[in-house]
């Protein structure tokens, strides 16, 4: 493996002459409904957005008659794919002409109806090779395992895949179900293509190691576009297979904050011959698009204007690296909210993937819409009653994964716990139907001060999603189940009578490496 560094960034790219093995590859990778652009993390300028991107693309257009746009999944997420049903992404994506894009963990998160809404409207091709459709799947209809697109006599495949343990964190419907083993629905998938293409393309969920892995065992693949761009590298990684071939590893960035832009040259025989990396930051020396943004504006016109609800003290830790495993003081808050909307329960129990949007709320005023974004699933809160062991063998599942960023850690309110990493983590059966082997990660559990009574029932406040079974907690099954607000109404009830806020990190979660 080596790290190839090739061309500095070029905004407006001027009409070059190509040869006939030539193609342009250009990519998004966690769009996350970004719209509008974001501001920059290093001053106020801003980033992004659905109408610089189109000027960027529409530049790239005239510069080769072989252009391919792809988006490596995740493009629908959060407040404003649910509140208008991913319309507008899906109209932004039509007009700037996307190719095809992979099926993504948030777009399988937030429910069947949901994605079928935008994904009829679709004039792209949207993958996913690993799912398993069963008939009654809405999602699935949509969704085919490959394509094939050519462009002036080249044949370009595409096939998507996501990771095995995507279950540990995306919230899947009970009729989607992805097949892990990855490497064998690669080798089948290759095996169609390669009698059909010239060139193979994966749209990839996988984190960085496991595309490195998979390049190092497939090199019948040419390109892997990479969605993992939290540690990728700023130039792409290219992997030289034992018997020469090479497969370039890319990914353009978080939010839609950079259009990633491979030059590609082949010979006669489908191999590479040479590249350039051609990212196109979006940054405010792109202009707006006229079109898109007119689309951009007459979305977000309809917004209700935000309604401020309170204030917080302190800044508000909403990223997914404390909130899937350890303690964090918004997980508190909303814990607590729900603690406070049922006082009959003993217990709060939050999957951290309830929050959304990897953001930290700094001091100041907080909007109803601050709490939509971070809530955006509309989640109901219910009211469970469970034996003592059967509550121990939930906080056995929710520390079993520590280190995968596992959606379904528990942030807690009424408790304290002690989670040592060290021992035995609980495994469950192949067809999660129950534990195969018990753990013994909680060496502490105390409920309102007291030690937890095995025999003695508790009446637990979480979400209708775990209550459903998702996240493969399964002990609900059999429990009645009692429905109440959603996490969004309660949160912000529970501002508007508490603030200012000011949630801390105080010992609920006691994590042993």
């Amino acid at each position: 493996m080596r790290l190839l560094f090739i061309i500095a960034l070029i905004v407006l790219l001027p009409i070059v002459s190509l040869s006939e093995n030539s193609i342009t590859f250009a990519f998004t990778t966690d769009f996350l409904s970004q719209l509008e652009p974001v501001y920059s993390e290093n001053d106020s300028s801003t980033l992004g957005g659905a109408a610089r991107l189109s000027t960027a693309v529409k530049n790239l257009r005239l510069t080769s008659d072989r252009f391919l746009l792809f988006d490596t999944g995740n493009h629908f997420a959060g407040f404003n794919y649910m509140y208008f049903g991913g319309e507008p992404e899906v109209e932004l994506m039509n007009y700037v002409r996307y190719d095809a894009m992979a099926v993504g963990a948030t777009e399988l998160s937030m429910g069947e109806d949901l994605f079928d809404n935008w994904a009829r409207m679709a004039n792209f091709h949207i993958l996913l090779s690993n799912l398993i459709a069963p008939p009654q799947c809405k999602t699935c209809r949509h969704i085919t395992s490959y394509t094939t697109i050519e462009r002036s006599g080249l044949i370009v495949g595409i096939f998507a895949l996501l990771p095995s343990d995507i279950e540990l964190y995306a919230r899947l419907s009970k009729n989607v179900e992805i097949d892990r083993e990855v490497s064998f629905v690669t080798n089948d998938i290759i095996e169609i293509l390669l009698d059909k293409c010239d060139i193979i393309v994966l749209l990839s969920q996988l984190d960085v190691q496991s595309n490195i892995k998979l390049a190092d065992e497939f090199c019948e693949i040419d390109l892997i576009i990479c969605n993992d761009w939290s540690v990728f590298p700023d130039e792409p990684i290219v992997i030289k297979n034992e018997i020469g071939c090479n497969t370039i590893i890319g990914c353009a960035g978080k939010r839609g904050t950079r259009l990633g832009v491979l030059n590609t040259t082949w010979d006669d025989d489908g191999n590479l011959i040479e590249f350039e990396w051609n990212p196109v930051l979006l940054d405010e020396s792109i202009p707006l698009e006229p079109t898109a943004h007119e689309i951009v504006e007459n979305y977000v016109s309809q917004f209700p204007k935000p309604q401020a609800i309170g204030r917080t003290a302190v800044e508000l830790d909403g990223r997914d690296i404390v909130l899937r495993g350890a303690e964090s003081n918004l997980g508190n808050l909303v814990a607590d909210a729900m603690l406070d909307a049922f006082p009959e329960a003993d217990i709060a129990l939050l999957p951290g993937a309830s929050i959304w949007g990897q953001r930290i709320i700094p001091p100041g005023p907080i909007t109803d819409r601050d709490v939509l974004d971070i809530l955006p699933y509309q989640e109901r809160a219910v009211v469970v009653s469970l034996e003592g062991k059967t509550l121990l063998g939930l906080l056995e599942r929710s520390a079993c994964c520590m280190d995968q960023r596992f959606g379904g850690f528990f942030q807690i309110a009424g408790a304290t716990v002690t989670i040592d990493t060290s021992r035995k983590a609980q495994t469950l059966e192949e067809d999660y139907s129950d534990v195969e082997t018990s753990g013994s990660r909680i060496t502490k559990l105390r409920i309102d001060g007291e030690k937890l009574d095995n025999e003695a029932f508790y009446n637990v406040v979480t979400t209708d999603f775990i209550a459903n079974g998702g996240f493969r907690y399964f002990w609900f099954e059999k429990a009645e189940v009692y429905r109440g607000m959603t996490l969004p109404d309660l949160v912000i009830d529970y501002i508007r009578k508490k603030s200012p806020v000011a949630p801390q990190v105080e010992g609920r979660i006691h994590v042993i490496p």
